[in-house]
C-alpha cells in the first residue's frame, strides 16, 4: 500500500503558542528534526497521534518521560512537521516506514503494524 501524505511546512519553535497558532486539533504522523552543527537537519523523532497539537505540546512540558526528546527540544536548534492522518491503521503502518527511513534515535525500535510507503516531506 502507497499513501500520499500532504505534509505542513516546516516549523522551528517549540513555544506553546507557536504550536497552537499552527498545529491543528488533528490525527496524525508528526517528525521531530534537530539541525546538527554542518547545517543539515536529522529527523530525531516519529510519533503518531490523535491530537496533533496535544501531543506535540505534550513533549515540550516538563512532564515530557524521554529525556531524549526533551534535552533536544530544550537545548538545540529544533523544529517540526507533520501530516494528518484520520486513520488509526493507517497512522501504525507509516510509522513503522518512516522509523525504518530514517531511523530516528528516540523512537521506539519496534514495528507498529504493516509498512504503508508514503511521500517524504521535502
Amino acid at each position: 500500500m502507497q499513501l500520499t501524505l500532504e505534509w505542513s511546512k516546516f516549523f522551528n519553535s517549540f513555544e506553546e503558542d507557536k504550536i497552537k497558532e499552527n498545529t491543528p486539533e488533528s490525527p496524525g504522523i508528526y517528525l521531530f528534526w534537530v539541525k546538527l552543527t554542518k547545517g543539515e537537519w536529522k529527523c530525531f523523532f516519529v510519533g503518531e497521534t490523535s491530537n496533533l497539537q496535544k501531543r506535540i505540546l505534550s513533549h515540550t512540558k516538563p512532564t515530557e518521560k524521554r529525556i531524549c526528546i526533551s534535552d533536544r527540544i530544550k537545548d538545540k536548534n529544533c523544529g517540526y512537521e507533520f501530516a494528518i492522518v484520520e486513520e488509526n491503521s493507517h497512522r501504525e503502518g507509516i510509522m513503522t516506514y518512516l522509523c525504518d527511513y530514517y531511523k530516528p534515535e528516540c523512537s521506539p525500535d519496534r514495528q507498529w503494524g504493516y509498512p504503508i510507503f508514503v511521500n517524504l516531506p521535502e
